[in-house]
């Protein structure tokens, strides 16, 4: 039997702990819910961005409340690099301020947490921006 022994000479860097934008985002939301801005189970719309998503799910403290802007459906690009399908699967952020409000309206959403510029700019006619948070804008619905 023979044992073969090798010397590691670098471990792999793992990416780990939580983006601070995010956490902020989580600590904010969960702050409005305690001041009474937002209700228990009072949906929470979340552009969908790349994994991050669910950890603002997560981080909101009331999973059933949460809706997306689109389901997340990922595609691979040529290059390999993974993106979210625009084109069969557009955003509901990206409909005009008026569409959007009347949507948001329907679906009784008063929170939504966009990273995106085409959402931010079609949110801040018809909401309130109350925190900047790194690659993260908050709004309530006015």
């Amino acid at each position: 039997m023979w044992l073969l022994f090798t010397r590691l000479v670098a471990l792999p860097r793992y990416k780990s702990g939580l983006a601070s934008d995010t956490a902020a985002v989580g600590l904010y939301i969960n702050d409005l819910r305690a001041r009474g801005g937002i209700h228990a189970r009072e949906p929470i719309m979340i552009e969908v961005l790349f994994w991050d998503y669910i950890i603002l799910h997560v981080l909101t403290n009331d999973p059933g409340a949460v809706i997306y802007d689109r389901p997340p459906l990922l595609v691979m690009k040529p290059s390999g690099e993974h993106t979210l399908d625009d084109v069969a699967n557009p955003s509901l952020l990206a409909l005009a301020p008026e569409e959007l409000r009347a949507e948001l309206d329907r679906r009784q959403v008063r929170v939504v947490i966009a990273y995106s510029r085409r959402a931010i700019g079609n949110l801040r006619p018809i909401a309130r921006e109350t925190l900047v948070a790194g690659r993260y804008h908050v709004f309530l619905l006015k």
